[in-house]
């Protein structure tokens, strides 16, 4: 447990240091600073995340003793009743694994290059916006760095996914279509950075590049919530859709054989810290952050698709593609506050109570312990 905690807490440390310097010198704090939750990943036993050991290690050393890339996606091994394959996993993913394994020959390289792939996205994304890049790795360390120590691929898919929608939000058209397909290639559910795209575009459309955001900004945020819930509730006719659009594969994250859909009272509870920060600050909100009605609509999609964890454990992994924003929301409130110490003194102390509350209380993504490779 100290592991992740000193290790957040250099980070972070290192990454407000080099706010404070200049541009030609920042590079070399951050560097480090980002090296270290990489060396943490890299390190950690097989048995930290159910997915190391499920198939990240074996697809590691597939590749190390395979002696071709076909013999590599050819190879498989036994996990839990059944055979799993290298065929299995996104060609990104795989060719990574392979790239890696074959150059370095060691699992803990793969690992440390995985996370890489993940935590470097999320800084430049953060790094290019006007927030404290300090606050937003700090909430990525607390709410989603263990989170991807198990769910590997999907969260190096997030990670360019969130980088696709900062720099579509600039303007860069084919860097959001590259990135978004780079994320796609790892983990096929990046396929809804479109989606966020356009509920982007469609929520923004009527606000200011200054500040001050129209009443129609909300009213779209409100028809796009209302979809939402809508498309939770109906989730069964979503489903029937998904074979049609190729993501037939996916039909199991919204309908099971024991049941539909059930309200989850806790998804809506552990987000209302970050709720409580917007309403408190909404004046402030409303002037000084033109995606103060985007952020809010990803607040609101997040807790409504967080329901569908009612369905099985891992049906509400889908709402983590809008729960990655509070990166952004929270270094916004932060940002756009007349109470600023104050307001980042709940931030921290939330994301502290959240990490302690999820990972080592509850023990969710088997990550807690940290054990180290011996």
């Amino acid at each position: 447990m100290s592991v992740y905690l000193y290790g957040f807490g250099i980070s972070i440390a290192l990454i407000a240091l080099s706010e404070k310097i200049s541009k030609k010198q920042r590079w070399f704090f951050a560097l480090i600073a980002l090296l270290i939750p990489c060396l943490i990943a890299g390190y950690r036993a097989s048995s930290i995340g159910v997915d190391t050991e499920g198939y990240l290690v074996p697809m590691t050393n597939a590749a190390i003793f395979s002696n071709s890339y076909t013999n590599y996606i050819s190879s498989s091994w036994f996990r839990i009743w059944r055979y799993l394959s290298v065929r299995d996993y996104e060609v990104g993913f795989s060719l990574v694994v392979f790239v890696a394994a074959k150059i370095f020959k060691s699992v803990v390289a793969v690992q440390f290059i995985i996370q890489a792939l993940t935590v470097f996205p999320i800084y430049i994304a953060a790094n290019r916006t006007k927030y404290k890049t300090w606050i937003c790795m700090a909430v990525y360390y607390f709410m989603f760095f263990n989170k991807s120590l198990n769910m590997i691929r999907q969260m190096v898919a997030m990670a360019f996914v969130l980088l696709a929608i900062q720099l579509l939000s600039e303007g860069k058209v084919k860097w959001f279509i590259t990135l978004s397909l780079v994320g796609f290639t790892f983990h096929y559910s990046a396929i809804i950075s479109f989606l966020i795209a356009v509920i982007y575009f469609y929520v923004q459309s009527n606000s200011s590049k200054e500040s001050t955001l129209s009443v129609k900004s909300y009213k779209n945020a409100i028809v796009v919530i209302t979809i939402g819930i809508l498309g939770v509730v109906g989730s069964s006719v979503v489903a029937g859709i998904l074979p049609y659009i190729g993501l037939g594969r996916y039909v199991n994250y919204l309908v099971s054989i024991s049941g539909g859909i059930h309200f989850l009272p806790m998804q809506i509870i552990i987000r209302l810290p970050l709720i409580c920060l917007f309403i408190l600050n909404w004046k402030s909100m409303n002037l000084g952050e033109r995606n103060s009605s985007f952020y809010v609509t990803m607040i609101a999609l997040d807790a409504i698709v967080a329901q569908l964890a009612s369905v099985t454990s891992y049906s509400g992994r889908i709402a983590l593609y809008f729960s990655v924003f509070n990166i952004y929301s929270y270094a916004s409130v932060c940002s756009n506050t007349k109470h600023k110490f104050l307001v980042k003194l709940i931030t921290i102390s939330y994301l502290i109570l959240y990490w302690w509350y999820y990972y080592v209380f509850l023990g969710t993504e088997a990550t807690v312990p940290y054990m180290s490779l011996q």
